[in-house]
């Protein structure tokens, strides 16, 4: 009971609300910052764009004047509370004009070419209306600080704004464009874009607004819309769903902002290609090469191997049913009929896009209608395809991959996959102009090649992954041994040395970590310079053991101790300068 007490009190707490808000108010600041940043380069700002920033601005209003009150509330009690009155009024103005922007934003981001239709205009003028009667009673009544001396039809129209928005307002909006969503042909990244908005923003703040409404003087109700702790929840709640839906929906192309479906960087692609690249050195057929191309797919893209289908340019029809059957005819005379009929067209497209995804072909074209990408979408419809990825070898389409229509559910093909795709492209192109021809010499350099690249990569990430492993261990980096060497005998400098070295050096010569530690001390008195060298102790942990001259007193003085990130870079970079060590 004290616990639920204690945290009614903290969540219900100025301090709280006040932070809470300030951190909704910072938030949405820097999605501002980020949606103008990023439209500022384009050449002509669509509508969305613009009632996307009304709404923001809007909505960062409404946080400013909480931001005032609390301000007051907490550090400037002798700040004047009509200056706080007149901004919660003015608060009230964006309140309104957020959800008219948000209601057209809806509707704009379903329809082409998007034009204000007799419905919205007659709401525009109420929403103004309502504008108008809030500014007039924050100028009128902007000395009355007394509640029960202000304009007895103020509450009334904060109620009945608040019930306008909410209902008669923005559910027309929301039903339009969940009809949309489900009977028309919308983009696969809009409707996704769309339904993420919905479920994940819009419907709960459509909730925490009707909370506070309470038209229906309700007294429990009345208690959870006037009550600090709801409120501190609901600014919680919505600045997180802000937050996650921003980075779900930017990451989907949102408002054809990007040029494509963003996704994080694959860190193992370099290691799964690995197998890949042996499987397509072991190539000695065509078939074996869409059967490599197929494994391919189904491992890396999650699409069953069925829906996958490699085709050779330029072999007759017996070879390509007797040998390498993996397309229907049919499609491969679609595709044949396409590429001769637009030779011309379809070679600028595929040379500027290098492959083409149907979504998101789809979602550009909906946006920004043009006759390439119409025909592109024809094609790849008449086809059945999702994504259609053409194989050169020296300018000349030698082939090509046709991945079915629907073969992935629930994903998108990202930025990070498109460069996989080309990468493989590449390396298929290769490959298949190789086995053509049959020059074999070449195809054992070109694997030699590649397989020296892929070591180098493999070899960076090792490096990388060794560093982060040195960083886990900084509390163990800061113990130093010190040792003393003089006429060939050690001396142990301070109780760290001992732990490092658990062995008797003067004793075990014939020990590895002993010889090397000889090794070092002597090459110190030889050369009189300082010498530093890598090795492993007993438990397989990386020791750094460096050594400097005392010439005064002829003595050799070494420094034990792990190593640190630094330490770590340098010696893997030294390694790849020459692989053979």
């Amino acid at each position: 009971m004290f616990f639920i007490k204690y945290l009614e009190l903290f969540f219900g707490s100025y301090q709280f609300i006040f932070a809470a808000t300030l951190g909704s108010f910072i938030l949405k600041l820097c999605l501002l910052f980020v949606l103008i940043r990023r439209t500022v380069s384009l050449e002509k700002i669509e509508r969305p764009v613009l009632f996307l920033l009304t709404i923001l601005i809007s909505n960062m209003f409404s946080d400013f004047a909480w931001i005032i009150k609390f301000i007051q509330l907490l550090f400037l009690p002798q700040l004047s509370y009509t200056i706080i009155i007149f901004f919660i009024r003015i608060a009230w103005i964006f309140f309104i004009i957020q959800y008219q922007a948000l209601a057209l934003f809806l509707e704009s981001l379903v329809s082409k070419n998007y034009k204000i239709n007799k419905r919205q205009a007659f709401f525009i003028v109420t929403s103004s209306l309502f504008c108008v009667i809030f500014m007039v009673i924050a100028i009128l009544d902007f000395n009355c600080i007394d509640r029960k001396h202000r304009f007895v039809i103020e509450p009334i129209i904060q109620n009945l704004s608040t019930f306008y928005v909410l209902f008669p307002l923005i559910l027309p909006s929301l039903f339009i464009t969940l009809q949309k969503i489900r009977t028309s042909t919308l983009p696969f990244i809009l409707k996704k874009q769309l339904k993420v908005l919905i479920n994940s923003l819009i419907i709960p703040l459509l909730i925490a607004d009707f909370i506070q409404l309470c038209p229906f003087k309700i007294y429990s109700l009345e208690a959870i819309a006037h009550s600090y702790i709801v409120i501190g929840f609901t600014t919680i709640f919505l600045t997180l769903a802000i937050y996650f839906c921003a980075r779900k929906i930017f990451g989907l192309r949102f408002l054809n902002l990007k040029n494509h479906v963003q996704q994080a960087m694959n860190i193992n692609f370099i290691d799964d290609f690995k197998g890949v690249l042996e499987r397509l050195s072991n190539v000695k057929s065509l078939r074996e090469l869409g059967h490599v191309t197929q494994g391919f797919f189904k491992d890396t893209f999650c699409i069953p191997i069925a829906r996958t289908h490699l085709y050779l340019k330029g072999m007759d029809s017996f070879a390509q049913d007797k040998q390498f059957c993996l397309i229907e005819n049919t499609a491969v005379s679609l595709v044949e009929t396409f590429l001769i009929k637009h030779a011309q067209t379809i070679e600028t497209i595929f040379k500027e896009e290098k492959i083409l995804i149907y979504d998101e072909i789809d979602f550009t074209h909906f946006y920004d209608e043009c006759e390439k990408s119409k025909l592109i979408l024809h094609f790849l419809r008449t086809i059945n395809a999702d994504i259609f990825l053409p194989i050169y070898e020296n300018d000349k389409l030698i082939a090509y991959i046709i991945v079915e229509r629907h073969a992935r559910t629930g994903n998108f093909y990202s930025n990070v996959e498109r460069d996989e795709l080309i990468v493989f492209s590449s390396y298929l192109g290769n490959i298949i102009n190789l086995l053509q021809n049959q020059r074999l010499e070449t195809l054992i350099e070109q694997e030699q090649s590649l397989r020296k690249e892929l070591y180098h990569k493999h070899q960076e990430i090792s490096q990388y992954k060794e560093s982060i492993r040195s960083f886990i261990r900084k509390s163990k980096a800061q113990h130093i041994g010190i040792l003393f060497y003089k006429n060939k005998q050690f001396t142990y400098g301070n109780q760290a040395a001992k732990e490092l070295i658990p062995i008797n050096i003067n004793v075990q010569q014939g020990h590895p970590l002993a010889q090397i530690l000889r090794t070092v001390a002597r090459r110190v008195e030889s050369f009189k310079a300082p010498q530093s060298m890598f090795t492993k102790n007993e438990n397989n942990n990386s020791l750094v053991i460096s050594a400097v001259p005392h010439l005064e007193q002829h003595t050799v003085i070494i420094t034990v101790s792990y190593p640190d990130i630094s330490d770590t870079i340098k010696n893997y970079i030294d390694l790849l300068k020459d692989p053979t060590e």
